[in-house]
């Protein structure tokens, strides 16, 4: 009983004083494993042969046509389609020096060629994103910033495979040295320089060079053409860019990639790395009163800054000073009921958490034995772990990931995952089309997360609370791999499973008028693909009949704007089928549209007609078996095939013999 007493006395201390969470262990490198793949979700272009989601193909391949040159690639922002330089540049950047400070928990779970593959996808965006004359022409540079019309695009909910069919002419907005974009642009050098080392220490050093060179004119660009706030379009036009950046306030981007340059250049260009290691000083001299107050994200640098100069001048007491002022502040910060504590804004909680939570253990893995380093590593570990399942729900807020005796979320705010058909139909609780179950997992993308009271709903729509995007996972991912490589764990096998299509093609139908020598039939031709979602310009449905002995068949088109029909073609027997074809007219999972009466743009119409020359029993035909009664609404009919040319891709046509 006295044994039985300390047992419960402990665990109420342990509940009271919130420490709980600091002793749950999960499986971190199935973590990492995950949310190294969200960053393969997330991508836009064509494709690589090595891609790994049967539901993410070809997107967006006409990026940088407003302004004749290509810039597809990158990664898409969070569950919509622009492409922001300035979170990719975070994200990258972030994804890099996890791989720098534990190289073994890439090794060990096996994740090092997945880290590389992303950092390259990233890499050579940031490649194609600088343009010029000549490579020393300053003047004539155009640094490429942001891809898309945030206003426009959120209109729709659809894939991102399929965006480019109601939008197809993106605009694309550039820095110069007229609207120069300091932040982004230097925050685009920093991820390049960084990424650079990453690639020389894992033997690529022909990608490293390409990196390190584009890194160093980015650096050159943004250190002698400075301000912020405006890009400019395709038209050359000064506009004010998505994010509002402080006109004044870049140091700490500009800082950040000098320090990486230093790094990255140390043993190659001994003078250069001098002069970006006293630049960096000098900058970070200037913010050093920011520090205390700053947190992590892609438009604030200091505190990364402060950490990684530590480092470098470890007997440098305003460095160490500032930064423990900074990580002492987020310590004594209130905290949820259940823990998480709040930092920032309460819009993606879980990503200011655990993007602090990364500098947190980046220093205190450099600290020697002691209380503050102890403290550090469980105020960083109770974060991450929050967001795993160790809060007041048990409920675990990465999307895939469910430890024993969790539950988890994986309804998340993202357009491509969910896989719509009818748009925002599918968040509109009065709708049939009404769903919020998406037809994807997002493996490892971390939610928004709960308000500061522990409270969290999980609706599609909630934005807030259900949207991921790349800043969110960048911190996670770094916290996966320190945890990796100091406690191990395991990635899955055969990861990630093979997702098995639904119905993705199909007919629905109805009788529309029926007498004893014809009938006539309502179709409507269904292009819910999802695997990947796919525009479809030549699809075409095969009906299937029986012709009576002696009578001859006709075959017209009723009602239905561009479609056509052939006429009868024997199959076996006396078993003839049409073809209805809706040529040059495309039929994609798009929702409604709204320049035509909000019709949808995932199905195509069409009544058509049979007509015998004699009496026609058509009871026992093959297609008409299943079709929903007159005046009734169409029903899915699984015996009228469906075709994208000579392929089959639903349906099912009489068995031959």
């Amino acid at each position: 009983m006295k044994s039985l007493l300390s047992l419960t006395t402990c665990s109420i201390l342990l509940s009271i004083f919130g420490l709980q969470s600091l002793y749950a262990q999960y499986n971190y490198a199935e973590g990492l494993q995950k949310t190294l793949l969200f960053y393969e979700a997330q991508r836009s272009g064509k494709m690589p042969a090595n891609n790994r989601l049967s539901w993410r193909g070809d997107s967006h391949l006409r990026d940088g046509k407003d302004v004749g040159i290509d810039l597809t690639g990158g990664w898409y922002d969070a569950g919509d389609s622009p492409k922001w330089n300035a979170t990719m540049s975070f994200a990258a950047s972030t994804l890099a020096w996890s791989a720098l400070e534990y190289p073994k928990g890439y090794q060990q779970s096996g994740q090092i060629s997945y880290l590389l593959n992303n950092l390259k996808w990233v890499g050579d965006y940031f490649i194609k994103c600088l343009r010029f004359k000549t490579i020393n022409d300053l003047p004539t540079y155009r640094v490429f910033v942001e891809v898309g019309n945030v206003d426009e695009e959120h209109k729709s909910w659809v894939a991102n495979e399929v965006m480019q069919a109601l939008y197809p002419n993106r605009p694309s907005f550039y820095a110069d040295k007229d609207a120069p974009a300091t932040s982004i642009v230097a925050a685009m050098a920093a991820s390049q320089a960084v990424s650079s080392i990453v690639f020389r220490t894992n033997g690529n050093t022909q990608y490293a060079d390409a990196l390190l060179l584009n890194a160093q004119k980015l650096y050159e660009f943004a250190t002698t053409y400075q301000g912020n706030g405006t890009v400019k379009n395709a038209r050359g036009e000064i506009v004010k860019h998505t994010e509002n950046y402080d006109e004044n306030r870049f140091e700490d981007q500009v800082c950040l990639a000098a320090i990486w340059l230093y790094r990255a250049t140390k043993s190659l260009q001994p003078e250069a790395s001098a002069q970006y290691l006293k630049q960096a000083e000098k900058l970070a001299g200037g913010f050093a009163n920011r520090v205390p107050e700053a947190y992590y994200s892609y438009s604030t640098y200091e505190i990364p800054c402060f950490i990684l100069l530590s480092e470098e001048f470890p007997d440098n007491i305003l460095y160490k000073q500032k930064t423990e002022a900074a990580l002492d502040r987020f310590v004594n910060l209130p905290k949820s009921p259940g823990g998480l504590a709040k930092i920032g804004y309460e819009w993606g909680t879980l990503r200011h958490a655990n993007n602090t939570a990364w500098l947190f253990f980046v220093y205190a893995d450099h600290l020697a034995e002691g209380a503050r380093k102890t403290k550090y590593e469980q105020w960083a570990k109770s974060q991450l772990d929050y967001s795993l399942g160790s809060n007041p729900q048990n409920r675990s807020y990465l999307l895939g990931f469910q430890p024993a005796g969790k539950t988890v979320v994986n309804t998340p705010h993202h357009g491509t995952a969910h896989a719509p058909w009818a748009g925002w139909e599918h968040l509109n609780k009065e709708k049939p089309e009404f769903r919020y179950q998406p037809r994807h997992i997002l493996y490892g993308g971390l939610l928004g997360g709960p308000n500061w009271n522990d409270e969290f709903k999980a609706e599609v729509g909630n934005a807030a609370q259900t949207e991921v995007a790349l800043d969110f996972n960048a911190g996670i991912t770094a916290n996966m791999a320190r945890m990796t490589s100091v406690i191990g764990g395991k990635p899955l096998p055969n990861f990630p499973p093979k997702e098995k299509p639904d119905d993705e093609y199909f007919v629905e139908a109805s009788i529309a008028d029926t007498d004893n020598e014809s009938v006539e039939i309502k179709a409507w031709l269904n292009n819910r693909s999802a695997f990947p979602a796919k525009v479809s310009s030549n699809l075409s449905f095969r009906y299937y009949f029986q012709a009576e002995p002696g009578t001859q068949i006709q075959a017209e088109i009723v009602n239905g704007k561009g479609a056509a029909i052939s006429q009868p073609t024997l199959y076996q027997g006396s078993i003839y089928f049409v073809t209805v074809t809706f040529p040059n007219i495309p039929i994609f999972p798009g929702g409604l549209d709204p320049n035509n009466g909000w019709t949808p743009f995932y199905r195509k119409e069409v009544v058509f007609r049979l007509k015998s020359s004699g009496s026609w029993n058509n009871a026992n035909d093959w297609s008409f078996k299943g079709i929903t009664t007159q005046g009734k609404s169409p029903v899915k009919v699984n015996q009228i095939s469906v075709w994208e040319g000579k392929k089959k891709l639903g349906g099912i046509d009489p068995p031959k013999g």
